[in-house]
């Protein structure tokens, strides 16, 4: 009874599939119905299976006489399934028919609906491009409107309505639209930007802007005559604000064109709009003097323009501190400092006359000498005098330019030398500069040839520290290395000229001792252990310096000093910058000194000779000094006043004319040997009677430990014989 009911449903729901006509409605149904048909006749399958068993196990369904007739029930209802079955598939393979037929007209019906539907989405677009044409030209209308009838705020609204449809717009792919939006944008950026300008011009005019009439009184100041601060002072906020609003956006504006030096320099920025437009006049002024055929373009007086750009700074500064930069706050410019832009301007000027002149006088060594000394004392000024951060773009930019800065080099090894040929040949070279008064205070007996070398370094030093690139920096400290050998050279030449403990002689052991303590303080500098640390991030040793640099310089010379260093990387630096040049002037420091320790103890050793042969008769005769009141009559050998007169006379010498710390290891050097030579030239070699121990030792503590006890508390430490 199930079955059949089962049956008679699957009937009128195959029907049912039939007599849909819906297309839509088909589509989904036959869906369903493919799953619901296996779906059955899976369940068919299931039910016949489970029949089967049963007419198999007759004994499950009860009793052996009621199995025949159920076994019939089952094959008529087994029979009456397979058939209902068969038409099931056939009703699927049917409608699977139909689904196929139906889609593959449907597809031909979606693809024409596509094709309309995208005409609509273009036509949508188009409509959607024109309305942006029209909306871009009403805007431009409007803006136009408010500057004819000068009201700057709606024009400003309309142009930030422009900037703002272009955000909006900024990822769209129809170029051409964002290329007419940009063009239209430039433009009235532009309009606007000159009669802004106009108004400014009118305002600093009231102030007398710029105050070039003041250079030589005080400091310009806004004329009593001019307009209420208060009334100049929200003018000049008004316009500030006004050109703080029309700044375009950073892909909309065009590159200002630079020369690629400059624009080459690292966090080069251009000055702010305002500053701009109130440094416009004084470049304006510097053009007409400092360019062209007038006499003021001197290219042999680089002086004058970088006096009339410093004399500008200090007369403009008072005005951009009190007017300027409180009109730039109120006005939103908070992150600006418009003392530092202003000085920045004023630097921009000085670089782009530098970068047409430098190549006019480069090869004139003299001009070019003259240019770097006074870019530097610019430089210089700028920095202490009106406070300028050394880490903004300068002058020295321009200078350590690769081919400038390589020719600088040269120059500068070349004066250099020529100024130490000066230095050696003086006749008061190895003389000191001071008063006898004053040259018992100087510890380094330093000699006039000494201090001048160190002078030169030092100066060579402070015209390369401030330079911005490390990469320079290092190619100096190799010349100032090869300057250090070369000095060296010269003191090992001259020393042989002169005897062993003559005043030049000494003088130059004393020049090689003031050179390594200089040496050393230096390694001690902050600066240098930057550089240090610099050189070995480039994976460079002292001797690879001088070898690599060049190639370094061309290649990376932007290379700047690290900001800061970490303890750690500070004693992990195993060598300085000048251990060379500190082991090589010692190595010849050490030489000179053994040399006139060598000299003095051989003189010693003649005459001490001469006191043991001459006094040996002596020390074996006198053998009657047993009595305390015999030795007290005793009296210095006649024998050896003249080995104690040149070894006081040697010391004497030496502690007048040597640097303290090299008298130091001279004395012992000499006495250490003296010691030696006496024990074996007249203690091993004489027989002594107890008179002659007593002689032979009062010469020694009563006349020669005097001598000695001068320069030490404790001569017996160093005369143990």
């Amino acid at each position: 009874m199930d079955v059949k009911i089962k049956n008679q449903t699957i009937a009128e729901f195959l029907n049912s599939l039939l007599d849909v006509n819906s297309n839509d409605h088909l589509i989904n149904t036959a869906k369903v119905s493919l799953n619901t048909c296996e779906g059955l006749a899976n369940s068919l399958k299931v039910y016949k299976n489970t029949l089967e068993d049963s007419a198999d196990n007759p004994e499950k369904n009860g009793e052996a006489t009621k199995a025949s007739g159920e076994r019939k029930r089952e094959e008529f209802s087994e029979e009456k399934l397979k058939d209902q079955l068969e038409q099931i598939e056939t009703s699927m393979s049917s409608l699977a028919r139909d689904v196929t037929s139906h889609m593959e007209s449907e597809d031909t019906s979606l693809t024409k609906l596509e094709t309309l539907v995208t005409k609509c989405v273009q036509i949508e677009s188009c409509q959607s491009y024109l309305r942006c044409i029209d909306h871009i030209e009403h805007l431009s209308c409007s803006l136009q409107s408010a500057i004819l009838v000068d009201s700057n705020v709606k024009a400003i609204d309309c142009y930030q309505e422009m900037v703002s449809l272009f955000e909006k717009l900024r990822g769209s792919t129809c170029k051409n639209l964002l290329e007419y939006l940009k063009n239209t944008i430039r433009f009235w950026s532009a309009t606007l930007k000159e009669r802004l300008n106009k108004e400014l011009s009118s305002v600093m005019k009231s102030m007398e802007w710029p105050f070039v009439a003041a250079l030589s009184s005080q400091k310009a100041k806004p004329s009593a005559t001019s307009s209420e601060p208060a009334a100049i002072k929200s003018n000049l906020t008004r316009i500030f604000h006004q050109l703080l609003s029309i700044r375009l956006p950073s892909d909309i504006a065009e590159q200002v064109l630079l020369h690629p030096m400059i624009a080459s320099i690292p966090n080069y920025k251009q000055p702010i709009e305002p500053i701009a437009m109130l440094v416009e006049p004084l470049k304006k002024r510097f053009q007409y003097h400092f360019y062209g055929n007038k006499p003021t373009n001197n290219i042999e007086k680089p002086e004058w323009f970088f006096t009339q750009l410093l004399t500008w700074a200090k007369a403009h500064a008072d005005c951009i501190t009190t007017v300027i930069q409180p009109a730039l706050w109120d006005a939103g410019y908070d992150f600006v400092n418009g003392h530092i832009e202003f000085l920045r301007s004023l630097h921009t000027i000085a670089m782009e006359k530098l970068i047409t002149c430098v190549p006019d006088i480069m090869y004139d060594e003299h001009l070019y000498s003259h240019l770097i000394r006074e870019t530097l004392s610019f430089h210089s000024d700028m920095c202490t005098a009106h406070d300028y951060p050394p880490d903004e773009p300068t002058c020295l930019h321009i200078l350590t330019a690769e081919e400038t800065f390589k020719k600088w080099i040269i120059i500068e090894k070349k004066f250099a030398q020529e100024k130490m040929d000066t230095i050696t040949s003086s006749p008061t070279a190895w003389t000191s500069q001071f008063n006898a008064e004053l040259e018992d205070d100087d510890q380094f007996k330093a000699v006039e040839c000494a201090e001048s070398f160190i002078t030169l370094l030092t100066t060579i030093t402070e015209r390369y520290e401030h330079l911005p690139y490390a990469v320079c920096q290092l190619m100096f400290v190799c010349m100032k290395q090869e300057l250090l050998e070369d000095f060296r050279v010269r003191l090992v030449q001259l020393r042989k000229e002169f005897s062993t403990t003559s005043a030049p002689y000494l003088a130059i052991l004393n020049t090689s001792r003031y050179i390594v303590s200089f040496l050393k303080e230096w390694t001690e500098r902050p600066f240098f252990i930057k550089l240090q640390y610099q050189a070995r991030l480039l994976s460079l040793d002292n001797s690879q310096l001088s070898t690599l640099l060049p190639t370094l310089l061309s290649r990376d010379a932007s290379y700047q000093l690290p900001s800061s260093i970490d303890v750690d990387d500070i004693e992990d630096l195993e060598c300085t910058l000048f251990n060379t040049s500190i082991a090589n002037i010692s190595s010849l420091e050490d030489e000179m000194l053994k040399s006139l320790a060598h000299h003095v103890t051989t003189d010693l050793k003649a005459k001490l000779r001469t006191y043991a042969d001459n006094s040996q008769s002596m020390w074996t005769a006198l053998s009657h000094l047993k009595h305390k009141e015999e030795q007290h009559m005793v009296t210095l050998s006649a024998t050896a006043c003249d080995f104690i007169i040149y070894l006081e006379s040697s010391l004497v010498l030496g502690f007048e004319a040597l640097q303290q710390q090299l008298f130091t290891q001279f004395w012992q050097q000499v006495v250490q040997e003296l010691d030696r030579l006496i024990f074996h030239l007249v203690i091993a070699e004489n027989h002594f009677s107890e008179g002659g121990v007593v002689q032979f030792k009062f010469d020694m503590t009563r006349n020669l430990f005097p001598v000695v006890g001068r320069y030490t508390s404790k001569p017996e430490n160093f005369l143990k014989m």
